[in-house]
């Protein structure tokens, strides 16, 4: 990896970026999204993925063709009992492993998706002094990007109804959600008359889909 003389990645070097994001398909899938779009926009771009051993990104990710780096956090989950109270050591500890990602990575930038595996990347990235940015794919924010979101000034949300649930809300902005692969293709294009046959609804210009839960771990 090449630096300046501050240790910071050098810019000559390939654009390097690392995001945050497990537990869910809610969560990984619009990570996935991102990272073929910024491989679509910058063919060289180095993109990875942070995670833990709980999670299906360690099936999805993988399978989707980018590196997987885990680490020791646990869920914002009060669930937990007792254990929650671990919560601060282990956040800690994951942002410290992140930090150290995130410098190996030699990255410009770190994003966090959601789930459990993303504040610790933005708590990396504030140890490093990179800068980074979350997104918000739910229209009621979970707890790690309402922890997140107080670290960093630069919050993205699918719904702009999420802003009211997150600390630094009002300078959120409303981007929409990242979709991946034939979805992305297949919202591009109008309900003409292929789709109409195919999935045997009334012709119209109107369309509504419902997909299953975040949680369903097949398609």
């Amino acid at each position: 990896m090449r630096t300046d003389r501050t240790g910071a990645p050098s810019h000559s070097a390939p654009l390097s970026v690392v995001i945050g994001a497990g537990g869910t398909g809610g969560h990984i899938y619009p990570g996935l999204a991102l990272a073929d779009a910024l491989r679509r926009a910058v063919p060289d771009a180095v993109v990875t993925f942070v995670g833990t051993e709980r999670g299906l990104e360690t099936t999805l990710i993988p399978k989707a063709g980018y590196r997987l780096h885990t680490v020791d956090m646990i869920p914002f989950d009060r669930s937990l009992g007792v254990r929650r109270y671990l919560l601060p050591a282990a956040l800690l500890k994951s942002g410290a492993q992140c930090r150290t990602i995130l410098r190996e990575q030699g990255a410009r930038v770190a994003v966090g998706m959601g789930g459990y595996p993303s504040a610790p990347v933005i708590v990396g990235a504030r140890m490093a002094g990179l800068p980074s940015l979350v997104h918000e794919s739910n229209a009621v924010p979970g707890r790690a990007n309402k922890f997140a979101a107080r670290l960093t000034p630069h919050i993205a949300l699918a719904f702009d109804r999420s802003r009211e649930h997150l600390a630094g809300g009002e300078r959120a902005e409303t981007v929409g959600m990242p979709l991946v692969g034939r979805w992305r293709a297949w919202t591009a294009r109008p309900c003409g008359h292929r789709q109409e046959e195919r999935w045997a609804y009334p012709p119209g210009p109107a369309c509504c889909w419902s997909t299953a839960a975040a949680w369903a771990r097949h398609g």
